[in-house]
């Protein structure tokens, strides 16, 4: 009996290895929401999260490429301020991040320097920030 569970065990974790993003290896600290963002000048610190904080900013990496952020939905932002979930993708190659992401009026191209990333805190800084609006 253990001989079969030992067999099946391996089967399971060679079929599941295949299914491994190369390009998720080290971000398993980056999956997860990020909130509370402190800037200073081009560095941003972001605080781990459960979820979305209600009527606020925060961001979202997904384990499958995927990405959002939660953001003001329009042009005004003084308050109240209506908040929508905008989607989009990113990819991670070493310690840079690109990330596509819609906005109210287009997308928006960046790319940011991870300075940091634990199971509580991210650090980044922006290295690039492309606008595009759709007309």
């Amino acid at each position: 009996m253990k001989g079969i569970i030992l067999f099946l065990s391996v089967l399971l974790v060679l079929g599941c290895e295949s299914e491994i993003d190369s390009t998720l290896e080290g971000s398993e600290n980056l999956i997860g929401y990020w909130v509370d963002p402190a800037y200073n000048e081009s560095t941003i610190t972001f605080i781990k999260a459960r979820d979305f904080e209600d009527d606020d900013f925060g961001i979202v990496f997904k384990s499958n490429h995927k990405f959002a952020e939660r953001k003001n939905s329009g042009w005004c932002g003084t308050p109240p301020i209506s908040y929508a979930i905008f989607d989009g993708n990113w990819e991670k190659e070493g310690d840079l991040l690109n990330i596509n992401v819609g906005y109210w009026r287009g997308k928006i191209d960046r790319q940011w320097k991870i300075i940091s990333v634990s199971n509580k805190k991210l650090i980044i800084t922006v290295l690039k920030e492309d606008i595009h609006e759709e007309r």
